[in-house]
């Protein structure tokens, strides 16, 4: 009867995870289409079918020759380009990038059930791992990005999973898991070189970790050995995934390096009310990340690290340090890569996007500031069940109100730190910053107007929302007309321009404020 009883206690987490990620999994295939598609997935497209053509033996010749038509199509990481190009090499423009979407959601999915897996083996608790992985979800901006943004999205998802291999590196210092990690890195170096951050923090927690331990002298020269097997199988899997490398791969890595150290971005950005074109100011990801995670997760991870911080200099013993390894890595990996950014004066841009990978283990320190919080409760009063209810309702309720009111459009979510309402932030902060939103504007247009050809005009560079369109709508559009019908708002350089003139027939708007409008001009 004993044996019954426990093998239900196994089979509930086990049901209960299934069922979780199932419903994302259906949620998710159901609203892949209503996203529209960034400014950088053409080129992202033309990037991976390079790379890729090269990778299974194109002469370098001709691939020397496509990647000078743009810098950025060689010299920049292409693995998971690669993969999306394998995925959906051709067809329609429409199932193509539809495709596309459909996986890089998927490999997201899969980089939540591994920050699943995390949390369970930090906090020793399956359930504060499953809300770890729901927090995860119910993250607006990361929820919409996951479905249509084939860098960010993927270098995170790349990163969750090192982390992971990290933690079980070190609880298993052997060839094995030397060998899984070591893979591990090299696929987050082939995504974006700024992943080679993970390495600096392995050596340091492995060594760490022997120190914690008293290991005998001999421990270190097998450290010594597992690391050097890890570095080189890294090494080699980068080389083997960047097709850049293969000519010249010190001289080409280094270049590549420096590229993404200072990237050479210099267009409008509105932060804090202000264009800082070419002046990133230092807290420029410390200040996106408040203003654009839910409060909650803020309140909590403020939270957290007070306790960590005050637990740890409470207790300086061996045994505490050792306990508490885990949260300090993965503070260590939210942490250190925001303050080589900051030390760098590396260029970030639109709506700090490329420091997104750092979300998930800033996200644990907030988990566990919930736990603490739960902790206290616990030791105050018999009904702390009901209590963390309240906490987590109240907490999140306006996250997935947001998500479900605005759809799709969670991109543009700011919490109140940001302002009361929508119509402040947009002096303040971008809105619609990579034009995901026009590909539904232009499907207004084309339903409602008849004509054969229609001349438009799109603020910004965001002449991509066309490719999800039907083949029959995209060829009568024109949309780099200097005679247009209709001119496309996106707020790209709001407040310092604005459209003037025409009659607006289209706007889609969240909260009191449009995050794109459309004008018919006259004559139309």
């Amino acid at each position: 009867m004993g044996n019954v009883f426990a093998n239900k206690r196994k089979l509930i987490p086990a049901v209960v995870v299934f069922l979780f990620f199932g419903v994302y999994i259906l949620v998710g295939y159901s609203i892949y289409k209503d996203y529209g598609i960034s400014a950088d997935e053409q080129s992202d497209y033309t990037r991976g079918q390079i790379n890729y053509n090269r990778f299974i033996g194109g002469s370098e010749a001709d691939y020397l020759q496509n990647c000078s038509r743009r810098d950025a199509y060689c010299t920049y990481p292409a693995l998971f380009s690669m993969l999306l190009y394998r995925f959906a090499p051709t067809g329609d423009s429409q199932s193509i990038y539809w495709r596309r979407h459909q996986f890089t959601f998927a490999f997201f999915v899969f980089s939540v059930f591994i920050f699943f897996l995390i949390g369970k083996k930090i906090f020793k608790d399956w359930k504060i791992g499953l809300l770890g992985a729901f927090f995860l979800i119910i993250s607006p901006r990361i929820f919409a990005h996951s479905f249509y943004n084939p860098k960010d999205i993927p270098f995170l998802g790349a990163y969750v999973i090192s982390i992971y291999t990290l933690l079980v590196f070190l609880e298993k210092k052997n060839i094995l898991t030397a060998i899984l990690h070591g893979f591990a890195i090299g696929v987050l170096c082939s995504i974006r070189t700024p992943g080679l951050v993970i390495i600096p923090i392995t050596l340091f927690f492995f060594f760490f970790d022997l120190f914690l331990a008293k290991e005998h002298w001999k421990s270190y020269l097998n450290a010594c050995a597992l690391l050097l097997l890890m570095i080189i199988l890294a090494a080699a899997c980068v080389y083997w995934f960047t097709p850049n490398l293969y000519t010249d791969p010190i001289a080409n890595f280094l270049q590549t390096f420096n590229t993404m150290k200072q990237y050479p971005w210099n267009d409008y950005q509105l932060y804090l009310g202000k264009n800082i074109t070419n002046q990133i100011p230092w807290h420029y990801s410390i200040v996106w990340f408040s203003v654009s995670s839910p409060l909650f997760y803020v309140l909590l991870f403020i939270l957290g690290s007070i306790a960590l911080f005050a637990r740890s200099l409470k207790s300086k013993t061996y045994e505490h340090f050792r306990s508490m390894r885990d949260l300090y890595l993965i503070g260590m990996c939210g942490v250190l890569p925001i303050a080589v950014v900051i030390l760098m004066k590396s260029v970030l841009y639109t709506d700090n996007r490329q420091m997104y990978f750092v979300y998930p283990p800033l996200l644990l320190i907030s988990l566990y500031g919930f736990e603490v919080l739960i902790e206290k409760i616990r030791q105050k009063t018999l009904h702390w069940q009901l209590f963390t209810a309240i906490i987590l309702i109240a907490g999140l309720a306006y996250p997935v109100y947001f998500m479900i009111r605005y759809h799709p459009y969670q991109y543009t979510y700011f919490n109140v730190l940001a302002g009361y309402k929508m119509s402040i932030v947009k002096q303040n902060f971008g809105l619609d910053t990579w034009g995901v939103s026009v590909m539904n504007s232009l499907q207004y247009i084309a339903k409602t107007d008849p004509d054969p050809k229609i001349n438009l005009q799109i603020v910004g560079n965001f002449r991509r929302g066309a490719l999800l369109l039907p083949k029959s709508d995209q060829r009568r559009i024109n949309d780099d007309s200097e005679q247009p019908d209709y001119i496309i708002e996106t707020y790209r350089y709001y407040p310092e321009k604005q459209v003037v003139g025409g009659k607006v027939v289209y706007s889609i708007q969240v909260g009191d404020t449009d995050i794109l409008t459309v004008y018919k001009m006259d004559g139309k």
